[in-house]
């Protein structure tokens, strides 16, 4: 400092610095937060009982990493602030910049407006923000929330303040649990959660939280912003079905059915049991789309899936690996090719019923039907097998159907 051609005398604790006062006029007291017996914002407090702004300056040494103990000193009358480390030319402008303040009480009331206009702004920014952000006390009780908290939570924010964080979740134990970790931790990083909202509607959430701190360095409770995941957790799940189920019927699609055929055919191949394999197609099905649209034949599909499912077991795999075609996979298999096709066929001998009750229609289709171990030992083999069985049946087959229009 004294390079910097300043008259400088040295404090070894705040209590001395204080004691100096009583005896030294002083212009400027640049104090850090930490020191021995009384910390910089203590000292701050007790400079502030005797000397104005005007009469003594305040500069506090800190550190980027604590935003929160430069908002204390701000708070309880420091003119300015350095951070730590600091470079010769960066301090001698701080100081020439306090001594002009110092002396111009103007420029102090112009600097109480900026902090307000600072602290206006945060205010607006965490207002503004898309995100709930939530201040929690220490006992885990709401102090405030923003805008986005109280429409995402649904509740007024009179309402919340005061009530116990915990209170809003489906599972008290996570949020008990997550409470801890912060903490302990000092923060947690997108913690996943699943909260209720004011009518019980349950949403998925990703939780980002710290600590904040007093002047004694003592924790008073945590700040926590919220990412409402519910949308986005929906979405993954319907693309994780829309790979393995087809949208339209909620049959398992070809990827589905490759995987199921592959536990299916393991153990069979172990214990010796016998597999079916059926390949559907429906005859004349395009005409149907061309003459009544696409919906009728989305409807039309969606019955054949429908009269599959509800007569087959459990465990039998009907899947639909194209526009009209289907694919049955039937482990433990007891019927008789002959009986087991009598019995698909069967349960189209009713016609289909428009949802209108305007149009009838016969749905035809032809089958092929492949087993282990008697046509084939590997999936792959029979689906060929059945796809060309079932191709042999629709040129040998009659192809007229009884579809009309009532």
């Amino acid at each position: 400092m004294t390079s910097l051609m300043f008259n400088t005398i040295e404090a070894k604790d705040g209590v001395e610095a204080l004691e100096i006062l009583d005896k030294e006029k002083i212009d400027i007291i640049i104090a850090d937060y930490i020191m021995p017996n009384m910390n910089g914002i203590e000292l701050l407090i007790e400079v502030r009982k005797k000397h104005k702004k005007e009469e003594i300056a305040f500069i506090a040494e800190t550190s980027k990493a604590n935003p929160e103990i430069l908002t204390r000193f701000l708070k309880y009358g420091a003119d300015s602030f350095i951070y730590k480390p600091f470079v010769e030319d960066e301090f001698k402008a701080i100081i020439n910049k306090v001594m002009d303040y110092k002396f111009t009480l103007e420029e102090n009331k112009q600097k109480q407006k900026e902090i307000k206009k600072i602290n206006q702004h945060t205010t607006t920014l965490i207002e503004v923000c898309i995100d709930p952000l939530i201040t929690i006390t220490k006992n885990g009780i709401i102090q405030d929330v923003n805008n986005a908290g109280i429409k995402m939570i649904g509740y007024a924010k009179e309402t919340l303040i005061g009530t116990k964080f915990s209170s809003y979740f489906e599972n008290q134990n996570d949020a008990n649990e997550i409470y801890t970790k912060i903490l302990q931790d000092g923060e947690v990083l997108n913690y996943p959660l699943h909260f209720k909202d004011k009518h019980g509607r349950l949403k998925q959430i990703h939780c980002n939280a710290t600590t904040y701190k007093n002047e004694k360095n003592e924790i008073e409770g945590i700040f926590m912003s919220v990412r409402d995941m519910t949308e986005i957790m929906n979405l993954k799940t319907k693309l994780e079905k829309l790979a393995l189920y087809d949208e339209l019927t909620n049959l398992p699609n070809r990827r589905l059915l490759n995987e199921m055929a592959k536990k299916y055919f393991s153990h069979s191949l172990r214990v010796g049991e016998k597999i079916s394999v059926v390949f559907i197609d429906l005859n004349k099905f395009k005409p149907i789309n061309d003459s009544y649209g696409h919906n009728t034949g989305d409807e039309v599909i969606k019955e054949v899936a429908l009269r599959l499912s509800n007569n087959f077991r459990q465990e039998d795999i009907i899947s639909r690996i194209g526009g009209d075609e289907f694919v049955i996979l039937i482990p433990k298999s007891t019927d008789e090719k002959d009986d087991l096709k009598a019995k698909i066929l069967k349960l189209f001998d009713e016609p289909f019923i428009s949802p209108d009750n305007s149009l009838s229609l016969q749905i035809l289709m032809s089958v092929g039907i492949a087993t282990y171990p008697e046509d084939g030992k590997t999936f792959k083999d029979l689906l060929l097998l059945a796809d060309k069985l079932m191709y042999e049946n629709k040129e040998n087959g009659s192809l007229n159907d009884s579809s009309h229009q009532r």
